[in-house]
């Protein structure tokens, strides 16, 4: 018996679903090296761990010729972990470095042109990275500059911000809208969720 991650699609983060329902501790995240970690001594093939990750990067082997094949599987997997690095909205910004909160007013105020500031969640409330929406389809970011704010809800006051994570839009400076919330419980981030949150920002940036 052998619980196998595929870490070419694993965000890998300590925001996991699968250690909290694993009944014998066969799965945990080791702080100390900041990774999703195996025994598989203590691993009894329930499957509560495949049924809750949300992007089938987990898989349970009841022997060794499945385990065998399961990596397999995952050594031809042609994705890398690379790919997940993108700005998206709703999780961890990776190529577009964070504002903090304390930057956040001043660097609105100081903007040209459109900037969207995603007011982001904080990190321990994160949601698996391919659960959430690559902001290049959101947004045209040839004209609309982007940045993240970490830990948004310490300065969602100053934007009149409810609901984190949220979109908040400037026009030379000047606040001109926002879109609040999660953009919903499709799994994969897709579909009526998305289009949904494309018409809210259409609708906020249709007199910008």
């Amino acid at each position: 018996m052998a619980v196998l991650i595929n870490f070419k699609i694993c965000s890998n983060d300590s925001p996991c679903n699968v250690p909290p329902v694993c009944p014998t501790g066969a799965v945990w995240w080791d702080a100390a090296e900041k990774t999703l970690k195996i025994d598989n001594s203590k691993c009894i093939s329930c499957g509560a761990c495949m049924r809750v990750c949300p992007i089938a990067a987990i898989r349970v082997a009841k022997s060794k010729a499945e385990a065998d094949k399961i990596q397999a599987e995952f050594d031809a997997d042609p994705r890398k972990t690379e790919d997940l690095k993108i700005d998206r909205y709703g999780a961890g910004v990776f190529s577009t470095p964070a504002l903090q909160p304390a930057e956040a007013v001043a660097f609105a105020a100081a903007s040209k042109g459109l900037l969207c500031l995603e007011l982001q969640l904080a990190f321990e409330d994160m949601p698996c990275h391919l659960l959430s929406i690559p902001m290049s389809e959101l947004l045209d970011l040839k004209t609309t500059t982007y940045r993240a704010v970490a830990n948004g809800a310490e300065v969602a006051e100053k934007f009149g911000v409810s609901e984190i994570p949220a979109l908040v839009f400037f026009k030379d400076g000047k606040q001109i809208g926002k879109v609040e919330g999660y953009f919903g419980d499709n799994e994969e981030g897709t579909g009526a969720e998305k289009t949904f949150l494309r018409n809210k920002i259409k609708d906020v940036l249709k007199n910008a």
